[in-house]
């Protein structure tokens, strides 16, 4: 049985397939963006200047909607603020599982005591600052994106 192909449904699977890299590249941008934090000693973290912790911190805060609204330039799927939000909802897990797995590699390097009060007040505090953290990722993410495709139609 041969299969109707019409211009509509063709346009609808290259839409489909412009979902990806508009959700995938702001995640993975801000993955990159965390990727310090996770690397380096946390003991090593907090020796480090001031100023270098407000940079990073600006660069997490800018990395992800900077990346939607190249992305969206270039595939421009956040047509509607419900889709704009559907490109910047991935930020929030994301931000809570980066803040579990640095917590895990804390555990299992020794920086902090399994099982002790430590770890859940890392676990505890740090999951309600990276929710902070996560929504104003995606709002950021999605406002980038909803203004990226408003500036594309027009």
């Amino acid at each position: 049985m041969t299969a109707i192909h019409s211009p509509s449904s063709h346009h609808q699977a290259s839409s489909r397939r412009a979902w990806t890299p508009a959700i995938l590249l702001p995640a993975a941008a801000t993955t990159a963006a965390y990727v310090p934090m996770i690397l380096t000693r946390p003991n090593l973290w907090m020796d480090m200047p001031w100023f270098i912790h407000r940079l990073w911190f600006f660069g997490l805060i800018l990395a992800a909607p900077v990346t939607a609204a190249l992305v969206i330039r270039r595939w421009p799927v956040a047509t509607t603020l419900a889709r704009a939000f559907l490109v910047g909802l991935p930020q929030l897990p994301l931000a809570v599982v980066l803040l579990w797995l640095d917590v895990w590699l804390d555990v299992r390097s020794g920086y902090l005591l399994a099982g002790s009060g430590e770890v859940s007040m890392a676990l505890g505090f740090g999951t309600v600052m990276a929710i902070g953290v996560g929504l104003v990722l995606t709002f950021l993410v999605s406002a980038a994106a909803r203004f990226a495709a408003a500036n594309h139609a027009s």
